[in-house]
């Protein structure tokens, strides 16, 4: 790196800003003699040297803005999830209470969000502030504005060697529009066949000036899109919360059996019970009697959760492009783009079964947990905390005080709204010296997320309006009252990330199959986390299910260089080699080689090797924390060491070999990158302009994963010493709580094949005709653990992950285009196959285990088992079809419908990832990662587009 180089890097983001100006009109100085470069050369996605072909050694799967129309969505997010290369750990907005609620996320080969690299116009973006599972990078695609894309370029190989970090699976590079003269207008409503979840999109995109006449182009885009929130009870099939009629309990809240299932939906009351410290009811309040409740009659419903949350979005964005002097080109680019997200959930619930000390009691744990300190109980003297009534409290005929059991339903249902705003300003600059083509790069972006808190209840405000009387079970409360107990809380979390970059190309010689080109170049990046939620959580105050906070700065600076090398007309060679430092977990080398050989024009052999890795992040090496509620069927490893009780225990233990513990996820400040060795091999088929197909092979290999000690189970507690858990105790030796931190542990291979193949027909008077089969097939998805090797591809596995989505096998998906004249028209079919709902590295190797909830084992040596058809998810295929009309050179119409033919939504009994969390906990039976679109139901669209 050059010295003004290392100057730049020191500065801040405001500085490099007002810097960078000056520096380009300096570099422009220097280059006024220099040679015009021509070339009709491409850079594509996953290669920093400019060729001819767009093929190359690695697959890429080119979505243009058409494609993108044809889709019928009108939210990347959408477009994104339903490439077939998308699988297990993706993220959605319609999943409620994830640690990244409000953002979405693609996973290329199932390997997480965190293993996909998400870039625009090849420049990394901050990261979503609230990482998923407390720990994985990803880049919201929820917040890209659709209208100012030009194409989507997905590289489905491994790309360290180019691009450092995260780029385990692949690469997804959002390409915006380089230029735009004149003014377009385009607008469209949607709404569903049910008549809810209305959409309005619009965009307005106005540019001067032509690069090629006049030397400079600007342009501004401003995009606008809502929908409006779909409520779970609209969709009563998968409201579904009683499973009586199928075998198995029923989970409704209010009900015993959701209790006794361990369902925390179903454990609660909607009308107030009052218990002994055992749990045993003595009180019953107006609206539910003991005989009502011992039939399960005593079930509420909740009409205001949202199967698919509000959301909104408002993007600006602009460009400005100049030529200069010699050859040079400049540009800045500045955007803000606004995701907005509403989501309603459960009531509160403030005495879970199987919540509290050794899982025997009830109560809720509240904690103070934060930056710059241990986790310690917020309130040590009531710990669990659990709410109860003065023997003077109205109803309470106990003459005693008693433990009060109420979801207060006057309070409202839990909400959350996040607001993440993003901001990008980037300028380039880029000409040639001499025989060098050069290209230099600034820019700084950030990621920041509002999120607010509505209707959960602080705990200690709500147990002094019960001793006081101020707030009354039943009912009236004011307003005032209510907002006392619940109060509203925000907070704000930010990501920044600041880059300078700096490439040139040269051709270093004429081979027999044309130049030999080198790539150099250097990287400075800086980021910056800052996740917290309100003081009020932090002081344990107030809780929810999901909590994560982390600081933590980073800075990587990297050089790289790569050679292509057509040795012959039928033979290209890529080498690429890239050294990443980082300031707090150290370097990492990472190379790749690939060829391209062609023996004949028609068919081409092509193939990748290469190394990865994946950098620990700000969540995982800073000062951060997460906690996700319990698990359960755990054995005190003193007291009930290999599941045997000891025969003396101390005064006041609770059984020691049925726990359920909550456990606090810490980072680590020495973990190691995670390190990946991938291949491809893959042919290129295209005997005429009619037909061409692809087919290619990959088998990706991640080792030294960065797990969570809690997925290794009752082993986090037998290996405490070794892993860094840390055991909390009470004066009984009863478990209260345990922390643990990351660490590096399991390997995962995953390999399948990908289909791409394309007819293109020249109808004649008849029009033209287009048909596209695109199939990823999945092979393996391997899960080595310290307790063996796990075969995931098809099942439920890695449940740990993310939102426990499952690992379907296969991805396809078919489109049929046909057009002529002014009017086109274009079918595509989506399909996911069928997966299991077993999970063997979670040791849930049968049906029954799965779904001990929903069809619970009240007698272990005669087990329920589960109907066969909740055994496995079905397959899901849906039709969605888009149409055109140019009704002249200035007006285009469009209508389309997805989910046409209405295939619903199948039942997904084992995830955790749909609202309520999951009918294992009385809440929605089904995958929203998956299936969100038949959760819907068919969605109709009409809109025009205007070019003045």
């Amino acid at each position: 790196m050059s010295s003004s180089l290392r100057s730049l890097a020191k500065w801040r983001p405001a500085q490099l800003v007002v810097a960078l100006p000056i520096w380009l009109i300096h570099g422009v100085a220097i280059a006024q003699d220099a040679p015009v470069a021509q070339s009709q050369t491409v850079t594509v996605t996953g290669s920093n040297v400019r060729r001819t072909d767009s093929e190359t050694p690695s697959p890429v799967e080119v979505i243009t803005s058409q494609d993108i129309k044809n889709s019928g969505y009108t939210s990347i997010g959408d477009v994104l999830h339903n490439i077939t290369a998308n699988n297990m750990g993706s993220l959605s907005q319609s999943a409620p209470s994830a640690f990244a609620a409000g953002g979405s996320g693609v996973a290329l080969r199932g390997l997480t969000v965190g293993a996909t690299l998400v870039l625009i116009d090849g420049h990394r973006m901050a990261s979503y502030p609230m990482p998923d599972d407390g720990e994985r990078d990803f880049v919201d695609i929820s917040s890209i504005p659709i209208d100012a894309i030009e194409r989507i370029e997905v590289l489905k190989d491994g790309a360290s060697a180019v691009y450092g970090s995260d780029a385990i699976a692949g690469v997804v590079n959002v390409i915006l529009k380089k230029q735009f003269t004149g003014v377009t207008l385009s607008a469209e409503t949607g709404i569903s066949s049910h008549g809810d979840g209305a959409t309005q999109h619009a965009s307005i995109t106005a540019g001067v000036g032509d690069l090629t006449k006049d030397g400079q182009n600007a342009y501004i885009s401003l995009e606008g899109r809502h929908a409006n929130s779909i409520l779970l009870r609209k969709r009563p099939y998968l409201a579904r919360t009683d499973w009586r009629p199928y075998g198995g309990a029923d989970l409704t809240q209010g009900t015993d059996s959701g209790s006794v299932s361990g369902a925390s939906s179903g454990a609660g009351s909607g009308t107030g019970v009052l218990t002994d410290s055992s749990g045993n009811p003595l009180v019953y309040y107006p609206g539910c009697t003991a005989t009502q409740a011992a039939a399960d009659q005593c079930g509420y419903r909740n009409p205001y959760q949202t199967m698919s949350p509000s959301t909104t979005n408002l993007d600006l964005l602009g460009r400005y492009t100049k030529k200069l002097a010699g050859g040079w080109e400049a540009n800045f680019q500045g955007s803000m783009l606004r995701s907005e997200a509403h989501q309603v959930g459960l009531y509160n619930n403030a005495a879970a079964t199987g919540v509290g000390i050794g899982g025997n009691g009830g109560g809720l744990n509240l904690f103070h947990f934060g930056p710059g300190a241990a986790p310690t109980p917020a309130f040590p003297d009531s710990f669990p905390f659990v709410l109860t009534v003065p023997a003077t409290y109205p109803g309470n005929t106990t003459g005693d005080t008693a433990n009060l059991l109420y979801d207060f339903p006057d309070i409202g249902p839990l909400e959350q709204t996040t607001v993440t705003t993003s901001y990008r300003a980037v300028a380039e600059l880029a000409g040639s010296i001499g025989d060098w083509d050069l290209n230099a790069s600034v820019g700084w972006t950030r990621a920041a997320t509002n999120a607010a808190f509505h209707h959960y209840i602080d705990f200690p405000a709500l147990q002094d309006a019960l001793n006081s009387g101020s707030y009354m079970v039943g009912g009236p409360n004011s307003a005032a009252e209510l907002a006392t107990v619940a109060p509203n809380a925000s907070s704000t979390s930010t990501n920044d990330l600041t880059f300078v970059s700096v490439r040139g190309s040269n051709t270093l010689a004429e081979l027999a199959g044309g130049p030999m080109g080198l790539s150099i170049g250097a990287d400075f990046t800086h980021r910056q986390l800052k996740e917290l939620f309100p003081p009020s959580f932090v002081n344990g105050s107030q809780a929810i299910g999901i909590y994560s906070f982390a600081e933590g700065k980073q800075t990587v600076s990297a050089a790289y260089a790569e050679l292509v090398a057509p040795v012959t007309k039928q033979l290209e060679l890529d080498v690429a080699g890239r050294v990443d430092h980082y300031d707090n977990t150290g370097t990492s080398a990472t190379p790749k080689a690939g060829f391209k050989f062609t023996p004949v024009r028609e068919f081409t052999l092509r193939g990748t090797f290469s190394k990865g890795f994946r950098a620990p992040n700000p969540a995982e090496v800073g000062d951060a924390g997460s906690t996700s509620g319990f698990v359960g069927n755990l054995q005190d490893p003193v007291y009930c060491p290999k599941g045997v009780p000891l025969e003396t225990l101390p005064d006041g233990m609770l059984d020691p070999c049925h726990i359920a513990l909550q456990e606090l996820q810490l980072s680590a400040p020495h973990l190691k990158p995670e390190k990946s060795t991938s291949f491809t091999l893959g042919t290129i088929f295209e005997p005429n302009k009619t037909y061409s197909a692809t087919l290619d092979y990959y088998h990706i290999t991640i080792r030294n994963q960065i797990i969570s000690v809690g997925q290794l189970g009752q082993t986090g507690l037998d290996d405490a010493a070794a892993l860094g858990t840390i055991i909390y105790r009470d004066s009984s030796q009863n478990i209260l709580y345990d922390t643990y931190p990351f660490i590096n542990a399991n390997t995962t291979t995953t390999s399948g094949l990908d289909l791409d193949a394309i007819a293109r027909y020249d109808l004649h008077e008849a029009g033209h005709l287009k048909a596209e089969l695109q199939v990823s097939y999945m092979l393996q998805y391997d899960l080595t653990t310290a307790s063996g090797k796990f075969h995931l591809a098809g099942t439920h596995g890695p449940a740990f992950v993310s939102e426990d989505t499952g690992t379907p096998r296969t991805r396809g998906a078919f489109t049929l285009t046909w057009g002529k004249g002014p009017f086109e028209i274009a079918g595509t079919l989506n399909y996911i196959s069928h997966y299991g709902v077993t999970d063997p590295s979670e040791q849930i190797y049968t049906c029954a285990d799965a779904l001990g909830s929903v069809f619970p084992q009240a007698d272990p040596a005669h087990p329920v088992q589960p109907p066969s058809r909740f055994c496995h998810v079905p397959s899901f295929t849906e039709l969605n079809v888009v149409a055109r009309y140019e009704w002249d050179e200035h007006l285009q119409l469009h209508a389309g419908v997805t989910n046409l033919l209405n295939k619903k939504a199948p039942y997904d009994l084992q995830t955790f990832g749909s609202p309520g969390n999951g009918a294992e906990q009385g809440g929605a039976p089904y995958n929203p990662s998956y299936h969100q679109d038949g959760a819907v139901g068919p969605m109709f669209t009409i809109g025009a587009t205007y070019t003045f």
